[in-house]
């Protein structure tokens, strides 16, 4: 990327939680700058669903991100 362009974009990614193929959660647009959304739909406890991202300049888009793991899980009960 060039690194005197601002950003104009991004694109979030997530997959499964199986490893299959990842959907895109926000960059639909190309001029996308959505700060703060909640992922509620597709996520299944207790699995470790991978995310990724990449940005986008006046070059175009750069390269995705390294994945990282978020395990999705509910609040635990009070002990007793």
């Amino acid at each position: 990327m060039d690194n005197g362009s601002p950003l104009i974009s991004y694109e979030l990614q997530m997959d499964d939680g199986l490893g299959g193929d990842f959907v895109s959660l926000s960059g639909f647009s190309p001029y996308s700058m959505i700060r703060h959304f909640t992922v509620s739909e597709n996520v299944v406890k207790g699995r470790d669903h991978r995310f990724r991202y990449r940005v986008r300049n006046a070059v175009g888009w750069g390269e995705f991100s390294e994945e990282s793991f978020v395990l999705a899980a509910v609040v635990p009960s009070a002990p007793f």
